[in-house]
């Protein structure tokens, strides 16, 4: 199986075995989950599989005698905080995921995890949560396949642009909002928009709406992908709308970039436009035309 059709899977690092139980629970036949406490497997699971959410315990950031002794069982020590922030330098790609603990956990070590870009700070009662925990899964898949069209699509942009596009892409698997935008960017929605004026770029939205483009044409190249099951990944109510999307901006449908490339067609239009250049066709519109292809059907099977 490929990169693109594997499911992410889910990396328990130095969680203790009452929170084990209760999330082998949540998540029994949804998502596959691995325990470890030890840190050599921790790093040579890391760099073997790009399909992997990491869940850690977030230490303190001064242990105390006892908790670093309870710690010696999952090869940590009064250094485990530097350990996960050289996890989070080291392996960028792998979504990180904190589980607080009281009397385990403190707000010092949580803040600087925050700070180092770790995707989520929950607390361990969430553990026992089969939907919530299902859902933490599911949407730092969206995160992974985020950085993975990133780097394939190799966008020749402004470093503006790119830092707005990369972050509308971490929020692109489901409809995304100038306010949840705006959070991501830790600026203000007003601000937001005056940083576009102020750069000459496109408006927020209109960023947001190339990001879901992107992640179509992703998703389109997927061997077997519907254009049902596209939609529903993306959070779209009907493939006929996910349509009108990607022609609202690309002016092709996505049978037409299917048939020519997705990724490297909507790519170059995303250049094309932000270059203030002529928009090159991919396809003749007419050619879309003629073909009279019944966009919502399926065309192949649906995974």
């Amino acid at each position: 199986m490929n990169d693109r059709t594997r499911s992410r899977r889910l990396l328990a690092y130095g969680l203790p075995a009452i929170y084990q139980a209760a999330l082998r629970t949540s998540l029994e036949g949804a998502v596959p989950v691995e325990f470890t406490a030890s840190w050599r497997l921790l790093q040579e699971r890391l760099l073997a599989e790009l399909q992997l959410v990491l869940l850690v315990v977030v230490p303190r950031a001064e242990p105390t005698l006892g908790s670093a002794r309870r710690a010696a069982g999952s090869d940590a020590s009064a250094g485990a905080l530097e350990q996960l922030l050289g996890v989070r330098e080291r392996f960028p790609h792998v979504p990180m995921v904190g589980v607080f603990i009281e009397g385990e956990s403190d707000f010092t070590a949580t803040a600087r995890l925050g700070s180092a870009g770790v995707a989520d700070i929950i607390p361990a009662s969430r553990l026992a949560s089969p939907r919530g925990m299902v859902e933490l899964v599911q949407r730092y898949e969206g995160e992974g396949v985020a950085l993975r069209v990133w780097k394939q699509a190799g966008l020749d942009i402004n470093s503006e642009s790119a830092t707005m596009l990369r972050h509308a892409l971490m929020l692109a698997h489901r409809p995304v909002t100038l306010p949840q935008l705006a959070r991501a960017l830790r600026m203000h929605e007003r601000t937001l928009r005056k940083h576009c004026e102020a750069h000459g770029l496109p408006t927020p939205q209109h960023l947001i709406g190339w990001a879901r483009c992107l992640m179509v044409a992703w998703y389109l190249e997927e061997p077997g992908r519907s254009m049902q099951s596209i939609a529903e990944v993306l959070g779209f109510s009907s493939p006929a709308m996910m349509t009108n999307h990607v022609r609202r901006y690309t002016r092709r449908t996505p049978s037409d970039l299917r048939a020519h490339g997705a990724l490297r067609a909507v790519t170059r239009l995303l250049e094309a436009q932000l270059a203030e250049t002529t928009v090159p066709d991919v396809l003749p519109v007419e050619t879309a035309r003629a073909s009279g292809d019944d966009l919502t059907r399926p065309r192949l099977r649906l995974i």
